[in-house]
């Protein structure tokens, strides 16, 4: 039998980096729930602002939280004021999540927030994954692939995305793998 495997899972260390940097064995759990929970919140409400990655990055006294999208406008907004409300509700969300599970994190830490755009949209899964399907009565799957995507190559950059779109006609899956070469270096 085999097993499915997460492309971006299996190829960190090669060609993928982790989404959220730290280490602090003695709050792992605390961090990992929080950064989860930050992360599914923050896609979840910025879905329609074409959100490529959150990354997340945590220093003793500092959170640093990355935001990439295509359209940085969007969210930055005018004067940079949708970016400073993005900042503040963060906050209050991190703090809704430690109130909620008594986190042992008492010390206040600095917020940072960066929105970077994302060069080449139609190159990222996430964002080139999206688009209008039709409404047939019978269940089907289609391809449509060009080109060739590596699998078992572990230094193919391959990135993928899987999302559920909810139509009038019922929840369509959405599957989109994009082969961008082999890496041959450690960078990225």
């Amino acid at each position: 039998m085999t097993h499915q495997v997460h492309p971006y899972i299996f190829r960190i260390g090669q060609a993928t980096n982790w989404k959220s940097r730290w280490f602090r064995a003695h709050k792992f759990y605390e961090y990992l729930r929080e950064d989860a929970l930050l992360r599914e919140w923050l896609e979840k409400k910025l879905r329609k602002n074409y959100i490529e990655a959150v990354e997340i990055e945590r220093a003793p006294n500092v959170i640093r939280v990355f935001v990439k999208t295509s359209r940085p406008g969007i969210l930055i907004g005018r004067g940079g004021e949708g970016s400073e409300k993005l900042k503040t509700e963060i906050a209050a969300y991190l703090a809704k999540i430690r109130k909620r599970f008594k986190s042992l994190s008492v010390q206040k830490e600095e917020l940072k927030l960066t929105i970077e755009e994302v060069r080449a949209p139609e190159t990222h899964a996430l964002i080139a994954g999206k688009g209008r399907l039709d409404g047939n009565e019978i269940a089907r799957t289609e391809w449509l692939k060009k080109g060739r995507i590596p699998l078992q190559t572990i230094r193919a950059n391959i990135d993928f995305a899987h999302r559920t779109a909810y139509t009038t006609y019922g929840t369509i899956g959405i599957k989109v793998w994009i082969y961008k070469g082999d890496i041959f270096s450690k960078t990225t």
